[in-house]
């Protein structure tokens, strides 16, 4: 018999012999059993065929990035005929696009499999020939494979999830390649660089497809989580069509230097795998870093069968070394146990490392959002809404929150009934800020739908925003829609027509980024293609004519400890301010200042270290310099 044995994550493409009355047969393999593949993903048994002396199995065995099939020819005793192919094991012949694999045998011990595999980008029904002695008939059709019929193109599936600015102002990249999980790296003129990995793509060694990578960063290194799904999610789905898929219960953290490549020093080759038996967990929706290096990990935790009938919310946190933190909930992971049913949940950071985190809560009579504010070691923080939570109002289902440099939040939703964006701002103690739009909110939607916003919040408090929408009327198109609010939560018609641009028709959406220079960068997936664009801002030209943008600015010492000092042009006497923003575009400190002489000091004892941009601006003149915080 050949089939498959699971113990989780791993999978065994196994034999078994028995004796006539069904017993193991114990002088076979290890008490009537022989494992010939193991591995992470789909290790899968499809078929034995007898032989005048033991017999042919066979199956489709992943290597990493696909399935090939093998065919291994086992001896009566349970040990492989090292006399066939290589080592006792032959096929590899086409790569699986779709199981199961059929086999058939001749009188002279030739066989024959059949399955659907991918050649020149198109799912093809092929048949390979194997001789009796292991070796591929090349003789048979085209190099031993016949290809009996080219359906539809295999849809390539590339699209990027998310990108960080690096500090040579490159893009560093996240999303998928034919459906596999893919680092990029562009040049800021949106050009690839072909030096990063193989032109421009590095695929990580993770040994599964079908990714849901997030990205957090911090000054001196960037985290990527991915979750593994279940070695059989694909088995099920395409022959069982189980309503119930099984959850992903463990996760690869990749840590990312500055220059886009793995740190090997964490992990293996850069990669930490994170188990938590005993719960069933889902893939990650969202991470954050806090400031120390911590990483957070937030998705859901399943209960009941069928799965997803009821969840609750958990964080994970990581020490920067990729290993749990014990003192953090239970052993490293904390559940939040809001309702009967939870969804989606969102985290994001404050400098001082307090959490927030929210979820569409579901419960007997409809769904709302809460959102909960930690402190930075977990404890409720009770100066935050209700005993540090609040609820928005029903059916508005939170996408994104922002930190403001004064505290206070920004937070983007939909609204279940309409599809409208709303963005709303909250007092730092949680309560509405009324004087941000009417009476706290704003709502958008000149579409029919606007689903999964984005946002980032530029240095003058204004927010741009990306969101897929949905145009015209049949056939209907899906651009990216791009826009502003201005800072006191209204749209800013000064940008582009009206406040909005659109970009690229049917095309999903990844996220959106401001560059230091407050070029807007919008990256995602266009059908088989990548989508990246960049929208020129007004952040730093809507100013007076005389305006001296190349003003110079001189920093020291440089790198700094504690005290930084400036020294510009800059008239004296004038009225100013400084941003200090870190290498992710992240505001770090915004406070006005007033040049009595040539020079000024900031205090930068409280960074991490990293390098920052700081930036001086008056109603006429602007500077900007770098500098390395130690």
């Amino acid at each position: 018999i050949a089939g498959y044995a699971e113990t989780f994550p791993y999978s065994s493409f196994v034999c078994w012999q028995l004796l006539a009355d069904g017993t193991a047969d114990n002088s076979f393999g290890s008490n009537g059993m022989l494992t010939l593949a193991s591995g992470k993903w789909t290790n899968l048994g499809w078929f034995v065929l007898p032989l005048e002396e033991g017999f042919v199995a066979g199956g489709d065995v992943y290597n990493g990035a696909s399935d090939d099939i093998l065919i291994y020819k086992i001896l009566p005793n349970g040990t492989l005929d090292s006399t066939y192919g290589s080592n006792g094991v032959s096929g590899k012949t086409f790569v699986v696009s779709d199981p199961p694999v059929y086999a058939a045998i001749d009188s002279d011990e030739n066989i024959f499999f059949c399955a659907a595999g991918i050649s020149n980008g198109n799912s093809n029904i092929t048949i390979s020939k194997i001789l009796s002695n292991g070796e591929i008939d090349t003789a048979f059709s085209l190099d031993g494979k016949l290809i009996l019929f080219v359906s539809e193109p295999v849809p390539t599936s590339n699209w990027i999830d998310d990108f960080i600015l690096l500090p040579d102002s490159s893009i560093f990249i996240t999303g998928a390649i034919n459906a596999q999980m893919a680092f990029m790296k562009l040049f800021n003129n949106g050009s690839i660089d072909s030096s990063y990995g193989i032109n421009g793509f590095l695929i990580p060694e993770t040994q599964r497809n079908n990714e849901w990578p997030h990205l957090a960063g911090k000054d001196s290194f960037i985290y990527v989580v991915d979750g593994f799904q279940h070695v059989f999610y694909s088995v099920y789905h395409s022959f069982y069509y189980d309503p119930s898929p099984p959850d992903s219960t463990e996760f690869a953290v990749h840590k990312i230097q500055t220059n886009g490549m793995p740190d090997l020093s964490f992990g293996v080759n850069g990669i930490a795998e994170v188990a938590f038996p005993g719960f069933t967990l889902t893939k990650p929706y969202a991470i954050a870093v806090q400031p120390e290096g911590k990483l957070l990990i937030t998705g859901l935790l399943s209960y009941g069968q069928p799965q997803y009938y009821a969840t609750d919310v958990y964080i994970i946190r990581l020490h920067p070394d990729g290993t749990p933190d014990i003192s953090w909930g239970d052993q490293g992971i904390m559940i939040f146990d809001w309702n009967i049913y939870d969804n989606s949940p969102k985290i994001t950071t404050y400098q001082d490392g307090k959490i927030l985190i929210a979820a569409i809560v579901y419960d007997t009579i409809g769904s709302h959002t809460t959102i909960q504010r930690l402190l930075p070691d977990g404890t409720s923080d009770l100066t935050f809404g209700n005993n540090s939570l609040i609820m928005l109002a029903n059916n508005q289902y939170t996408r994104e929150m922002l930190i403001q440099p004064d505290g206070k939040i920004i937070i983007s939703a939909t609204e279940y009934s309409s599809d409208t964006l709303i963005v709303m701002r909250l007092q730092q103690d949680g309560v509405v800020d009324s004087s941000f739009g009417t009476l706290g909110k704003t709502s958008f939607n000149p579409y029919i739908s606007v689903s999964f916003p984005m946002m980032d919040l530029q240095n003058d408090g204004k927010i741009v925003f990306a969101s897929r929408v949905v145009v015209g009327g049949a056939p209907y198109t899906y651009p990216i829609a791009v826009g502003r609010f201005d800072e006191n939560g209204f749209l800013d018609e000064t940008f582009a027509t009206n406040g909005v641009i659109e970009l690229e028709e049917n095309t999903s959406l990844g996220s959106i980024h401001l560059q230091e220079d407050g070029k807007i960068l919008v990256g995602g997936g266009s059908a088989q293609d990548f989508f990246m664009a960049r929208l020129l801002n007004d952040v730093t030209s809507n100013i007076e004519d005389d305006f001296v943008l190349q003003q110079t600015l001189n920093v020291f010492p440089n790198p700094v400890s504690d005290q930084l000092i400036l020294q510009t042009s800059f008239s004296p006497g004038k009225e100013a301010s400084i941003i200090i923003t870190n290498s992710i575009g992240q505001i770090m400190k915004q406070e006005p200042v007033r040049f009595t002489g040539d020079k000024i000091k900031v205090n930068v004892k409280d960074f991490p270290t990293g390098i920052y941009l700081i930036t001086l601006k008056s109603s006429a003149e602007l500077s900007s310099a770098k500098f390395v915080k130690e």
